[in-house]
């Protein structure tokens, strides 16, 4: 992860976990994951240790498909630009 102004350097045990991989399955079906630290604010509770990811063909459909699916649920991370 590039430094980022505002947030401290990550520890070196934190600059050696995966931040995200995946391994395709089917043209359909990927499975994703990534390590988890403290150092990021969240612990690891089994059961709240997953999330879903959906691709959009366009930006205007993933708007679309994240704006339903947080229409009552617990947004984490809103839509945004990222390095």
């Amino acid at each position: 992860m590039p430094p980022m102004e505002g947030h401290p350097p990550v520890s070196a045990e934190v600059a050696n976990l995966m931040m995200h991989i995946s391994l395709p399955i089917s043209k359909e079906t990927v499975l994703m994951g990534s390590d988890i630290s403290e150092e990021f604010g969240k612990v690891t509770v089994v059961g709240n240790n997953f999330g879903i990811s959906i691709n959009a063909t366009s930006e205007k459909e993933a708007d679309r498909l994240y704006n339903a699916l947080a229409e009552g649920g617990k947004q984490t991370m809103p839509m945004s630009k990222t390095f």
